[in-house]
This record gives C-alpha cells, sequence and structure tokens, in this order.
C-alpha cells in the first residue's frame, strides 16, 4: 500500500484547489490504483491508513496453520453447531484423511492432492468382507475436509482455496438399489437378534427412526398414555411419532424404574446406552430367510417402504419419517414398487404347508 502525488493531474490545478494523489494497493492479488482529491499530505496519509485497514493483506502459507492445527477448533464449534451423529462422522472421516493432510497447510493443497488421495482410498478395502471402499464414502470425507478448510477461511486462517475440492458425480455416488425385505421376514429376524440389542433394532423399525434419534430418545419423550413419542431429529427438528401396537410393550419395560432425563434405549449387557457402532444383522437377517446386507438403518427404509405398502400417503410417511423435502420420502414408493415385484414372484407357487 503506497500513495503519492499524481504525476500530472496536478499541473493545471488552480491556487488553493485540492491536490490529487494516487494510491496503489492489492486485493486478492490484483493491483488497484485509486485517484481522489485531498487537502493536504496529512489528509491523505488517514485516507491510506484507511486502506491498509480495509484490504487484508494475503495470509502467508508460512504463517498459515497446518490442518491439524485447525482441528482442535473447528471441532470446538462443531459440536455447538451440529449433531453428536455429525460430529462422530466427520471424526471416523478425519481418521482417514489425517495421514494425508495433516500436516499440510491449507494453501499447499491442490487438485492433484486430492486426485492421489482418491485413487489411495479406492485401492483400499474396509469391512469384515473386505469390501472395495465406495466413492460414495471417498466424497464424503472430501467433503469433511472442505468444511474445515471452509471454517479456517471463515476465520482468516488461510486463504481461500483457488479450486474446489470436488468429489465425484451424482451418478457415481449413487447408492445401490435397496432390497427390501417383507414385514413378516423382519418381524422373524428382529426376534432372532441378540437380546440385549433386540429393544432399539424394535425401536428403529416399528417408529422408523435413525439409529442416532434411537439412541438418544429419552423416557421424557415417550408419552404411554397418548401412545406418541417426540423424537428429536436432524437440525434438532421434533417430530410426533404414534407407538405401535408391536412397540408399547418394548417401551414400557424399557423405561421401568428410570427417571425423566434418562436415556430409553441401554444395552442389558453393558448397562450403558448403544454406542454408534451397535453390531450387525447379517446374522439374524440370515436366519430369517433375507439374504441381502440389512444394517439399523436399513429398518428405517423397511419401515417407510412397509408403511407404503399398507396405504399410508406420502405426506403421512414424510411427516412420520421427518423429511424436510418430499422427494426424499418418493423415494419409498419405488422400494414398494420393487417391493411388491418380490412379492409377485410368489404368485402360483407351491405352498409350502399343505393342509
Amino acid at each position: 500500500m503506497s500513495y503519492r502525488l499524481h504525476p500530472t493531474k496536478n499541473k493545471k490545478l488552480r491556487p488553493g484547489e485540492d491536490k490529487y494523489y494516487q494510491f496503489e494497493a492489492y486485493f486478492n492479488k490484483e493491483r488497484l490504483t485509486i485517484v481522489k482529491q485531498f487537502p493536504d499530505d496529512h489528509a491523505a496519509q488517514l485516507y491510506d491508513n484507511e486502506l491498509k485497514r480495509a484490504v487484508r493483506p494475503a495470509v502467508s502459507t508460512i504463517v498459515a496453520p497446518t490442518l491439524d492445527q485447525i482441528v482442535p477448533d473447528f471441532l470446538d464449534w462443531y459440536k455447538m453447531h451440529r449433531q453428536p451423529r455429525s460430529l462422530e462422522a466427520w471424526l471416523e472421516g478425519w481418521k482417514n484423511l489425517e495421514p494425508h493432510f495433516a500436516k499440510l497447510r491449507p494453501n499447499c493443497l491442490a487438485p492433484g492432492l486430492i486426485d492421489q488421495y482418491k485413487m489411495h482410498r479406492l485401492e483400499q478395502k474396509a469391512g469384515n468382507k473386505q469390501t472395495n471402499i465406495t466413492r460414495r464414502t471417498i466424497a464424503k470425507e472430501l467433503a469433511n475436509l472442505s468444511a474445515l478448510i471452509t471454517f479456517a477461511v471463515d476465520r482468516e486462517l488461510c486463504e481461500p482455496l483457488q479450486f474446489k475440492i470436488k468429489g465425484f458425480t451424482k451418478k457415481q455416488t449413487k447408492p445401490p438399489q435397496k432390497i427390501i425385505p417383507p414385514p413378516d421376514k423382519v418381524a422373524l429376524m428382529l426376534e432372532k437378534t441378540r437380546k440385549d440389542v433386540r429393544p432399539l433394532y424394535k425401536l428403529l423399525y416399528y417408529a422408523g427412526l435413525r439409529s442416532e434419534e434411537g439412541r438418544s430418545l429419552k423416557v421424557k419423550d415417550v408419552d404411554l398414555d397418548r401412545g406418541i413419542i417426540l423424537v428429536t431429529g436432524k437440525g434438532n427438528k421434533q417430530r410426533i411419532v404414534p407407538i405401535a401396537n408391536q412397540l408399547k410393550p418394548v417401551l414400557e419395560e424399557a423405561i421401568k424404574g428410570k427417571q425423566p432425563d434418562d436415556v430409553v434405549m441401554v444395552s442389558s449387557r453393558t448397562k450403558k446406552p448403544y454406542s454408534r457402532n451397535i453390531g450387525r444383522l447379517d446374522g439374524a437377517a440370515k436366519q430369517a430367510g433375507i439374504t441381502s446386507h440389512i444394517s439399523a438403518h436399513t429398518l428405517r427404509h423397511c419401515f417407510g417402504t412397509h408403511a407404503v405398502y399398507w396405504g399410508m400417503d406420502l405426506r403421512t410417511v414424510q411427516m412420520l419419517m421427518g423429511h424436510s423435502d418430499s422427494t426424499t420420502t418418493e423415494i419409498y414408493t419405488t422400494l414398494a414398487a420393487s417391493f411388491l415385484t418380490q412379492q409377485m414372484q410368489r404368485f402360483g407357487t407351491v405352498p409350502t404347508d399343505s393342509a
């Protein structure tokens, strides 16, 4: 930032007229030239000082903190503005991002490094079955990285990136079509699950809850007399879900002897609230004759699909499941159609029990 008398404009000034000053500044790496009139050098200097305060100099990558130095403050902010489940998901994604990016300063990131990370993750395998990491998972991890950079930029810890951190296209990250088992097999599967997690699984299915919603449900949010549950979902949005007949005895047993602020679902084995990793359903599903993969979240999809199959209108399903957008609920019409197709294949077959 500098200023001086204009080299040519002052030659034709009349006596007593304000002098022309030329100011030069840099903003977003572009050179700006400003010409203004002032009565004296002191007024011009005051204006120059104002410009210096208004135009923040670029943050050098030498003094900018590394990503792992930004993380603690970011997590404090994240805890205040996001749900616990979102925080868990971010930390889980950071475990994979950390070895590649933790010691880098934000402005050292480049599209090539992002592409290398994608290639590295696509070559990795995870889970008991050692299946390939999906593009959908990698895209979520890169979204976590982008959120961290945005936080740093907002707090003037670094300059904005000159490129956008891109994951994959929507077509590449589209989840596979879910295969929803019929209600009788889901009910049988629930009876085959471990006793210590069975109440929670029943809550997720018969109320259509997300895992976090079921695990954090409190006694004061269950009104057995009125037959309703007050559910706090994403964005702290609340909704009312009626208690199904199959769920009522489960809740009666679960809240027995507990205080209003206690969590409803507690493991009978650990005597503690359930963690995010509540176990797998594949074993119980196999015993019930279900060949497709079933997770805790699949139970919510089963609820939505079976609700449509049993004749509930989409608006009702949307309210019960807490969807802010009706297009999300419309997915269950497709799943229900797929479910009916599966059931139609039974037509004309010989019953196993001939009486």
